[in-house]
């Protein structure tokens, strides 16, 4: 579920379908500046290691600070109040399940 009436800029409110408790305040997966920024890291990450395999913990440290900076924007029905440090730390906690919760929500709004 969507809250229709907020703008691309500041985000939806959409509900993580799988923890209806839960909702996220997220811009679109396809924004063109996450996806540049996205694009380019990878680009950076493969360099750095000379075009082999890149460590999972670098391919999320870097996923999960361009969502946090170009996705995420609030959060609701989670013990934690929102931040940005709190984000960081949240979302590369594979255990939680964060980052898949608000990557689903994401590429709910088109």
């Amino acid at each position: 579920m969507m809250a229709p009436d907020d703008s691309e800029d500041l985000g939806a409110w959409v509900q993580d379908p799988q923890n209806p408790e839960v909702w996220f305040r997220v811009r679109p997966w396809a924004n063109p500046a996450f996806l540049t920024a996205l694009d380019l890291g990878f680009h950076k990450l493969a360099k750095e290691h000379s075009y082999t395999r890149v460590p999972d913990d670098a391919v999320l440290a870097l996923t999960v600070s361009l969502v946090v900076r170009y996705i995420l924007v609030d959060w609701r029905g989670l013990e934690f109040p929102f931040s940005f440090e709190g984000a960081m730390i949240m979302l590369s906690d594979r255990e939680l399940g964060l980052l898949p919760a608000v990557v689903r929500c994401a590429q709910l709004i088109a």
